[in-house]
């Protein structure tokens, strides 16, 4: 049950979430893709904790797979970031369609341990995550 079991943390997430769109910061932001004016995916990048460049979360809407939307919101955190730094993100172990598509914009798994979600309710469920890294090109480093 996504709510727990008082119906705690629907309420809870939606408080954070507003703080978090509320917040005016060039180094945090969320893009999204609409189809004939709907939303249909977005994409979510963070500067995290140790400052490194992260993708967070990306979805598109089931009905909006396989027309090119995904890609597109991963092209736009790449050319938001630039090139110049390692850009990380996490995923589910076992999806591999997830996996595929993020190996086909170069990133590759790391051998970092990825801990748990610190306060994630304990009626949701944790699933095991690798962590993967896309790292600089070598032609903007001027290593060519």
């Amino acid at each position: 049950m996504a709510q727990g079991p008082n119906g705690e943390y629907v309420p809870r997430r939606i408080a954070y979430l507003k703080e978090q769109l509320g917040k005016d910061d060039s180094a945090e932001t969320t893009f999204v893709a609409k189809l004939d004016g709907k939303v249909v995916g977005f994409i979510d990048p963070r500067i995290d904790e140790q400052n490194r460049r992260r993708v967070g979360a990306i979805y598109v809407a089931p009905e909006a797979q396989g027309k090119g939307i995904g890609s597109k919101l991963m092209n736009q955190v790449l050319d938001w970031y630039g090139r110049d730094q390692d850009i990380y993100l996490e995923v589910v172990s076992y999806n591999q369609n997830a996996i595929n598509f993020y190996k086909r914009f170069g990133f590759v798994q790391t051998d970092a341990v990825v801990p748990s979600e610190e306060g994630r309710p304990s009626y949701l469920k944790t699933l095991p995550q690798i962590e993967m890294v896309l790292k600089p090109d070598a032609t903007l480093r001027g290593d060519v």
